[in-house]
């Protein structure tokens, strides 16, 4: 007897692979394929303008979780179609940097002092969330099977975790992040802040 299972010739194409890499600064607008997004990370990474914040440790994780409530009422039992109300998202994104650099900490909440020099750079971190402390464009980008890129797109990313790191005898010293999505302004609440977009080499 045949085996129940759902899977099929083409679920290889559609696994996730390896860890990915986050990009701050990455302009992604004018890659129409998994190719052309290819070409544009290489050339992003070398470039100036776009920042690999850190390599990775454990991969990481993505979630974008509903508020939900149900509406009550005199004999409602269960909850009916209709009877779920989204009061909002929260999407966010989480990991573990192991690069200690000026732009990590700055990523995770901090200023470069005015004091800094060219041989020492100052790092402070405010006491309440700065404008300039949201990064407007994260990017999580990763492979997937079948020559397929997945990205994902936080706008507006604040790290929420704080700053913490690990260091560990013959070990590498680790910091953790939560970077989460914020809406532009009051007016910009028909989708939630975040993007995820499947590039391919193909029509399928």
């Amino acid at each position: 007897m045949a085996m129940i299972t759902g899977l099929r010739p083409e679920t290889f194409e559609h696994i996730q692979l390896n860890a990915g890499a986050f990009l701050m600064g990455f302009d992604y607008s004018k890659a129409t394929d998994a190719k052309t997004l290819r070409t544009a990370i290489t050339e992003a990474i070398r470039g100036a303008q776009t920042t690999v914040l850190s390599a990775t440790r454990g991969g990481g994780t993505f979630s974008m979780t509903p508020a939900t409530r149900g509406v009550e009422a005199d004999g409602k039992r269960m909850e009916f179609v209709g009877s779920t109300i989204n009061d909002g998202y929260t999407a966010q994104m989480t990991g573990t940097f192991l690069e200690f650099t000026e732009k990590t900490f700055i990523a995770l909440g901090g200023v470069v002092a005015e004091t800094s020099t060219d041989t020492v750079k100052e790092i402070r971190f405010p006491t309440s969330f700065a404008k300039e402390m949201y990064i407007p464009s994260l990017v999580w980008v990763g492979d997937m099977g079948g020559d397929r890129v997945l990205l994902i797109d936080l706008s507006n990313a604040l790290n929420t975790s704080g700053v913490s790191f690990t260091f560990t005898d013959k070990g590498e010293g680790t910091m953790p992040f939560t970077f989460v999505a914020h809406q532009a302004d009051l007016d910009d609440s028909e989708y939630a802040p975040i993007k995820v977009l499947i590039f391919s080499n193909d029509e399928a």
